[in-house]
Formats: C-alpha cells, structure tokens, sequence
C-alpha cells in the first residue's frame, strides 16, 4: 500500500493549482487523473473555447469573403484546427514538464473510490492500487451531461460546450437553442468563422438573465447583430428533424428552419463515482455537500471547484487560496504557473476573502460585464431611490454604468460593455469590495477621462 500526505483528485485548473502550489512548498502530493493531465479544462471547454474565440476574432474581417467560397472556407478552418490543437498540446507539453520537476508530486492514473475516510483504491485498465492520505483534495468536474427537452434531439448529431471548441465542426448554418451567455459566447465564435447563426429563444432576454444589466444585454445583442448572429425571441424550439444533410428546428411558431447543425447547452450535474456515500459523504446533482471553505463532513477531506455544492464565482478562487494557505500551500503573491486565470480572478489574485457580490461577464470581443446588483434588481430592493448615470470616454468603444441609492449615495452596482469594460472591470470590482459612495467612485472615473 502507498501513502501519501496530500491526494488531489483530478488534473483540471482546480486540481493543477492545488497540487503545484502544495509542491512547491515541500508536501508530499498525488495527484490523480482518470483520463489525461488537464481535464475537461484544457481538452474540450475552457481553453480551447479561449483559443477559439482567438482565432475567430482574427478571421472575422474576411467573414463575408469565407462564406462565398466553399474551398476557402475549409481551408481557413483546417488551419484553424491544427493551430488551436497545437497550441493546446503545447500547453499540456509545457505543463506536464513543469509536473516532472518536483520530485514530491506523483502522478496516477485511474479511476478513485474511497474505502474508507483515509483510504483509496485506484483502479486503472492494468493495475489497481491502494493509497492511504492524511488529506484529500476533491477537484474533479460535474462528469454527467443531460440535453434538453427537445422532441427528436437525441437523433440528430448535436453539438454543446465539451464537443464543440476543438475545430471539429464548422457549420455554414448553426441554430442555437437557448439565450445564455455561453450559447452568446458561442454564437459570436462561429459567426467569426463564417456560420449563419440564429438563436432560438421563449423568453425575453432580461426576463432569462435578471442578474445582467439590460444595457449590457442590448449592447450584447447589437454587437452580435452586426456579426450577423439573428435572434428570434418568442420562439421555443420544440421540435428537432433530421433531413438528409440538414436539421430541421421547428419553433412554437409553427415556422421551420433548416440547419447543418445544432448547438445547445448540457446541463451539468455531479456523480458519485468515488464512492463519497460509503464514507458518510453526500452529494447531489450541485456537487460534493461541504462547508463554504469546501470541509466535508470528513475533516480531511474537501471539494472545490466545480464538484463543490457552495461553489460561487466570487468565492472559487478565495476557497482555493484560504485552503493553501491553511496547509502552508506557498506564498499567496506567488504568481499562479500553469493555470491561466480569468478575467475576474487576475485582478483579485491578492484577495483572500470571498467577495461579497455577484460578477457576470459574457466573454464577447466587445465584452458586458455586471458587478453587484443591475439596475433591474436594485430597483426590487429599493424602488425609486435607485438611479443610474452612464458614463463614457471619447477615444474608447463602450460604456460604464453606475447603479446606486439616490438617498444613501451607495453604491449598488456596475455595468460595463466593450473596451470600457476591459479597462474598467477592475476598478469596479474594487469599488465594490472598498464600499466606495457613488460620489468618490464618479469623481475617480471623471478624473479618468470617463464622462457623462
């Protein structure tokens, strides 16, 4: 039998900071991975669906000229292909390098399953292995996918968030199902790249999305629209045919559509398969049941990330941090190697506290961002007291909105859209965190340049 004094289940951006930053300052680390280093988050989401927002945004200028000529268009996506797979691959080479430098991290392969709180059995397709811990770290994903309710769906080749960022399918014509900001994100990639797109969807946009500001949606949408991404709101994708080379959407309209493909967005849900239960561990479809600092009802073993119930955008990266810094994981300031942060947490990487309200973005070329509450949602709180001012600057495409309680002079939240956001996402997210009056944070953004 094997032990370890620190066993981290699962290689994606959870997984990779924790066990490099736990060797990094001397612990003895395992680090199990049932496929290949990296995870869902390098091999079919996250990375490469950055890659390929990369590589549409630069083709995008010869948009219209892609989808005039066939030969042209799988040209430009071949070599697309082969550079997002190449630069994934690169980054996995550079990664596992960096793994192979300490000698206190272990790598294994093969599925986990707890038999008891401090032991595990590792079964891979040639051996199987018990490894006794003093601590286990959960950072696996949510493994199991669902597709909507759609009458005639599963017969169809359909395309969502894990099978869809590696080059593999470039439809002329792509009907997505669903107004959410990653079917958004989606929608402008494949439009870059030269596909009809059109957006089925039953609801209005800020009856779907309330926590996002309604300017930072209709910016969204008039952004999409200029890339020739259509919407049609009001009209429920009911039913899927397959015809020949096409996919038929019918909508509750009674109207029909013809598409090459389809895209829609799995529901994401967490399962036990590490045998959690048989050690007094629960879970539901959310993830792994555990405090807000990711404890378990074993006092040695924790979830974060993805598999953890109480995870939160504000609060995904402080739960990390806190947990290392508990076990003497290195120096918090140390740049984070390996994984490359999001927008939101490179400009708190020096924060350790949860951070106390919500932070939407949808990652577009010209990016909407709401920090706090929209206006929409502070108007249910606090009735007419709320007002919103908007700010802008002459040289920079977008806007800043400022939310706040006309009694009080609090600030009740920030909607930012294109290069004013990129720029101004971090000073909103300070302003929040600092409880700045909304005088002092409109008098700062004058001192910027931003004006009304």
């Amino acid at each position: 039998m094997l032990f370890h004094k620190f066993v981290v289940i699962g290689s994606g951006q959870t997984g990779l900071m924790l066990s490099t930053r736990l060797a990094e300052a001397g612990h003895d680390v395992l680090l199990v991975e049932s496929s290949d280093i990296g995870g869902s988050y390098f091999y079919s989401f996250d990375e490469p669906k950055k890659l390929l927002q990369q590589e549409a945004q630069s083709y995008s200028t010869q948009a219209d000229i892609i989808k005039q000529s066939p030969s042209l268009l799988k040209e430009v996506h071949t070599k697309i292909r082969r550079n997002t797979q190449q630069k994934i691959l690169g980054q996995i080479k550079k990664i596992k390098q960096k793994l192979s430098k300490f000698p206190n991290l272990k790598i294994m392969y093969g599925q986990a399953r707890f038999t008891s709180k401090n032991l595990l059995e590792i079964n891979s397709e040639t051996e199987k292995n018990l490894v006794g811990f003093e601590h286990c770290l959960l950072a696996t994903g949510k493994g199991q996918l669902s597709l909507p309710s759609i009458s005639g769906l599963s017969a169809v080749d359909v395309m969502y968030q894990h099978n869809s960022f590696f080059g593999d399918k470039y439809p002329q014509s792509l009907a997505i199902i669903g107004f959410t900001p990653r079917n958004l994100e989606v929608a402008e990639i494949y439009a870059g790249l030269g596909s009809q797109v059109v957006i089925f969807e039953k609801r209005e946009p800020s009856v779907i999305l309330r926590e996002i500001d309604t300017t930072c949606l209709n910016f969204a949408i008039q952004s999409l629209l200029e890339k020739g991404v259509e919407f049609l709101f009001e009209a429920e994708a009911v039913r899927v045919i397959a015809r020949n080379d096409k996919i038929r959407v019918e909508d509750s309209e009674a109207g029909y559509h013809d598409f090459d493909s389809i895209y829609v967005e799995a529901q994401e849900s967490f399962q036990d398969n590490l045998n959690l239960s048989s050690i007094g561990i629960n879970s539901d479809s959310r993830g792994v049941s555990c405090s807000n600092t990711g404890q378990t009802s074993q006092r040695n073993i924790y979830a974060l990330g993805q598999c953890s119930a109480t995870n939160r955008p504000g609060s995904y990266y402080s739960n990390i941090l806190n947990l290392l810094e508990k076990f003497g994981g290195g120096d918090n300031s140390k740049s984070r190697a390996l994984v490359l942060m999001n927008n939101v947490s490179s400009f708190i990487q020096g924060e350790l506290r949860e951070i106390p309200f919500p932070i939407n973005t949808i990652t577009l070329s010209q990016p909407v961002s709401t920090v706090g509450l929209s206006f929409r949602e502070s108007a249910s709180r606090y009735g007419s007291q709320v007002k919103y001012e908007v700010l802008t600057k002459q040289d920079q495409a977008g806007f800043i909105k400022i939310i706040y309680n006309e009694q009080s002079g609090q600030l009740l939240g920030s909607a930012l859209g294109g290069q004013i956001c990129t720029n101004l996402l971090a000073i909103a997210i300070n302003a929040g965190l600092k409880n700045w009056s909304y005088r002092d944070y409109r008098s700062f953004l004058n001192t910027l340049g931003y004006i009304k």
